[in-house]
């Protein structure tokens, strides 16, 4: 591929009517650009194999210019003023949300070292010990709690009802924070005591992240709307030798940092780690260090795309004009760009997010349940 720019041409038709005596029309044509095809290349021309390809880059960027129809009715001095066609030599721009990429990539690596690493972290498991005993010996209370549901059902109350919604709610963060990670954690040694070392191993993780938000950007008149959609993405392939040594032996099982011991132990941090993934952030950093001379080789592609689309409206009016106007515009830009891998990747700062799936928010309304202490009782209407 060649970089090329290539512009579009298009007009601006501007007419103007006269209506005072005897009258007059004017119009006056002027060829102006209404769009653009951008296409930037850096290209290795190195020859590359499956295993470290060339590193290239390229940037595409698609505009279509401001192009609509305004009108101006002069009452005061009896004459009209239309222009059509190009509005503008611009197209709508968006501002580049450059966190989606940090969000995409870290999150690409978290899953790339839980593939490399496994997610196994018995220190964390022993600490909470008491918790998993207490939650082992409520399991029959629960079974008896599920009988009694029905009964529960049929005599609520404003009372009944806010301690139904709590005893539910607090047994979801059970299933989700207690039980799940106790049959994972007891899954991942069982699959540790019985892998084998192989030669090599062939890691590949995938990420991607989107954003959608109001257009904000330049108008030629009047009030934008539209919108403005982004996304990144970011693909890791690499091979390590398997491992070898005391380390990475008792790192397939626990965390080696304590910091990171420390985080997972502090009540409620997978609440802040929806916002600022931090648990994920320490976990990566130590396995990079842990890793580092397993590494042999990888490359990463990270890429982003924004497309803007908005349109602008006009319509004012004066004691001695009115002014009507209607424009549309649209932008198209991509980017590739693939890397070497020099060493085991290291996780970028965490950065805030509030964008919480389906499961957060559920579990958001549970936690928010275990809240509901005190409430006005409603009498009863029996």
């Amino acid at each position: 591929m060649k970089s090329r720019n290539v512009y579009v041409a298009g007009q601006s038709i501007s007419t103007l009517v006269d209506y005072t005596p005897p009258g007059s029309i004017k119009t006056q044509v002027t060829t102006l650009n209404s769009g653009r095809d951008y296409l930037g290349v850096t290209t290795d021309t190195k020859n590359g194999n499956r295993k470290s390809p060339n590193p290239h880059q390229f940037t595409i960027t698609k505009e279509s210019y401001w192009q609509g129809v305004r009108t101006i009715d002069d009452r005061y001095n009896n004459r009209t003023t239309r222009q059509s066609g190009v509005l503008g030599s611009y197209a709508a721009s968006g501002n580049v949300d450059s966190h989606l990429a940090t969000m995409a990539y870290n999150r690409c690596l978290s899953d790339f070292y839980d593939k490399l690493r496994g997610t196994l972290d018995l220190s964390v498991d022993i600490a909470q010990s008491g918790q998993v005993v207490r939650m082992l010996r409520q399991a029959a209370d629960f079974r008896k709690h599920i009988i009694r549901t029905g009964t529960f059902l049929r005599r609520l109350d404003k009372d009944t009802e806010q301690s139904y919604v709590k005893r539910v709610g607090g047994q979801y963060l059970e299933w989700v924070y207690g039980w799940k990670p106790l049959a994972s954690s007891i899954h991942s040694t069982i699959g540790n005591l019985a892998q084998t070392a192989e030669n090599m191993m062939h890691i590949e993780a995938q990420a991607s992240e989107r954003s959608l938000s109001k257009y904000t950007g330049p108008v030629p008149f009047g009030k934008a709307l539209g919108e403005v959609q982004q996304s990144a993405r970011c693909r890791m392939l690499a091979e390590f030798r398997p491992p070898s040594g005391t380390i990475q032996d008792i790192a397939r099982y626990t965390s080696l940092n304590p910091m990171s011991i420390a985080w997972e132990l502090v009540p409620y941090s997978f609440v802040v780690d929806w916002f600022v993934d931090l648990g994920s952030y320490l976990r990566g950093m130590e396995t990079a260090m842990v890793y580092s001379n397993r590494f042999m080789s990888g490359y990463m592609t990270t890429g982003t795309t924004m497309t803007v689309s908005a349109t602008c409206t006009q319509a004012e009016s004066s004691l001695y004009q009115t002014v009507t106007g209607y424009g549309s515009s649209t932008q198209y830009r991509a980017t590739k760009s693939r890397s070497i891998m020099n060493g085991a990747p290291y996780p970028k700062r965490p950065t805030f997010q509030a964008d919480l799936g389906s499961s957060r928010l559920l579990a958001a309304a549970a936690l928010l349940s275990q809240g509901f202490t005190t409430m006005t009782k409603v009498p009863n209407k029996r």
